[in-house]
Formats: structure tokens, C-alpha cells, sequence
């Protein structure tokens, strides 16, 4: 294979810089200098669930094995807790990542984990494609947000020290690209409809709240627990729940699904429409573990 991308190739990422489909078409040009099978791209954003970007991942796979990683099974996987200690730029073998000592382990199988030796992180989400060899490109985007470029090959294929050496002189380019992509798909997010209708529901709760608790309560919608919140604020995790406590007190709610109601409720009056067809759209916003706890 090719050590370069030709002069073709980088003609067409450069058309495709602010378009969608970019990190696809990246990822088929990296396949032509090292080949692989799969590929997945995941956005971590400090301790909050990964956003999936992209993947080539069989359709059988679906929105639910996606759904257990985002919302479980991500906490055991030795990128995120590699990304949490401060993950440097560059490219990685899965197996030596999972060998690092402060891994946190599932130890126990449930509805969303199967423990397998054979799998080089110890386990694998279930509906997740099994038996592969992982590689991640790693992106570094600021203190707080790493870029996942997984690539993978079938029944534990190995890559070689040479093919690693090939992408790393491939890196600079890689790291501009999805840099440059990263950087349009989050202010896209930011000005999305979904997503000004997310900050209307925390301007109208926070008429009602300090500061702090708007805040708080911002998080919790976002699905941060206690403790994570913790940890984002450098406060205290009795402090964050005399905050939560404070606040559900002055919203009068007591659970988060009265929050979640209550949010609802009040980006339906703020924009005086009616509401109900929306819902779901916009609690997945918010926090996909949301959508199955508020029922219209």
C-alpha cells in the first residue's frame, strides 16, 4: 500500500473541509495506506457520556449498542479513562492502553456488558461487533475534549509497528482536518435548533435560581451525577447536593423527571406552540438516558 495520499485524494478532503461527510471520507484514505476493517470516531468531553460522530459499524449494531456504551459501559473502556488521566495526541494500540493499572474494571456481566477474555479491554458492549484488534488516533482538542479515532481489524489482526509509523506521518494532516471539522460540527450544534431550544428551557429555570443552581441543574439535564458535577466545579459533592436540593426546592419538584417535565414545560410556553411531538427530540438533546424516563 501507499505510504501518501495522493494529490486526488487531497483534493477532495480539502472540497469536503466544512462538509459532514469528511471524517469518512478521511477514513477512506487512511484504508488506502493501512487497511482495516471499521472505524469509529467518539467526541469526550471531560466526564460526561462520549458523542458518537460517525462509524462504518454493521447496521445490526444500532442505536441501542450505541445507547449502552453512551450511557454505561463507556465508564470501563480504557480510552475514556485514559482521556480523564489527560490522553497526549498520537496513535495507540488497544492492548497497551487496557495493561494500565488505575483501570477501572466491570467485574460482573449485566444487560449491557460481556465479560471475554479474548477481547483486549476484557469485555464487550453487547450488540458490539466482537473479536477485534483496536488502533486509536488521538486528538487532544483542548483540556477537556479528546477526538477517538478508532480503527479496527476482524479476528484479532494485528497492526504492525511499520503501518503505526506510517499514519504518524500522516498525523499533522489528520489532526488539521478533523480540527478544522471539529470546530464547524460544534458551532453547527451550538446554533441547532435542538440545541436553542435546550437553552431557552435553562433561561427559563434559571429566573427562578441562583446562578450556581442554574448551573447544576444544567448538568444534571445533561446527565452529570453528583459526583461528576463535583469534579467539573472542583466543589464539593454535599455541596452539590445542598445546591440540587435548593434548587428542586424553589422549582417545586423533588425527582429529576419533574425536572425534566418541568424543563419541557417551559420551552413549550416560551415559544407557545404545542409541545408534544417534540419531546423526545429534544430530552435526546438534553440526555439520551433521559427519553425513557419522561413519557407525554
Amino acid at each position: 500500500m501507499s505510504a501518501a495520499i495522493s494529490t486526488m485524494q487531497m483534493s477532495q478532503l480539502v472540497d469536503a473541509l466544512d462538509h459532514e461527510d469528511l471524517p469518512t471520507l478521511l477514513l477512506d484514505c487512511l484504508n488506502t495506506i493501512v487497511s482495516f476493517d471499521l472505524y469509529a470516531l467518539f467526541l469526550y468531553d471531560k466526564t460526561t457520556a462520549p458523542t458518537y460522530l460517525c462509524s462504518n459499524f454493521p447496521t445490526e449494531v444500532g442505536e441501542r449498542s450505541l445507547h449502552r456504551f453512551s450511557s454505561d459501559t463507556f465508564r470501563y473502556h480504557p480510552f475514556y479513562q485514559h482521556h480523564l488521566k489527560g490522553i497526549s495526541n498520537g496513535i495507540y494500540f488497544m492492548r497497551e492502553l487496557s495493561r494500565s493499572a488505575f483501570l477501572q474494571r466491570p467485574e460482573h456481566e449485566s444487560d449491557s456488558i460481556r465479560l471475554c477474555g479474548n477481547e483486549e479491554i476484557g469485555y464487550i458492549t453487547q450488540g458490539f461487533p466482537n473479536s477485534l484488534t483496536e488502533l486509536d488516533i488521538t486528538l487532544q482538542l483542548d483540556a477537556e475534549r479528546t477526538l477517538q479515532v478508532g480503527i479496527y481489524r476482524h479476528g484479532h489482526a494485528t497492526f504492525t509497528s511499520d503501518e503505526v509509523s506510517k499514519l504518524a506521518g500522516l498525523f499533522p494532516l489528520v489532526q488539521s482536518l478533523l480540527t478544522r471539522y471539529l470546530s464547524t460540527w460544534l458551532a453547527n450544534r451550538q446554533s441547532s435548533p435542538r440545541e436553542r431550544l435546550y437553552r431557552m428551557g435553562i433561561h427559563s429555570l434559571s429566573e427562578f435560581l441562583s446562578p450556581r443552581e442554574a448551573e447544576i441543574v444544567g448538568l444534571i439535564l445533561k446527565g452529570y451525577s453528583s459526583k461528576e458535577i463535583s469534579e467539573k466545579l472542583k466543589i464539593s459533592t454535599e455541596t452539590v447536593k445542598t445546591h440540587r436540593k435548593n434548587a428542586y426546592l424553589k422549582l417545586e419538584i423533588s425527582t429529576t423527571v419533574e425536572l425534566v417535565s418541568r424543563f419541557l414545560d417551559d420551552i413549550a410556553t416560551s415559544v407557545r406552540v404545542p409541545f408534544a411531538n417534540e419531546t423526545q427530540t429534544v430530552v435526546s438533546v438534553v440526555n439520551p438516558h433521559l427519553a425513557s424516563m419522561y413519557q407525554p
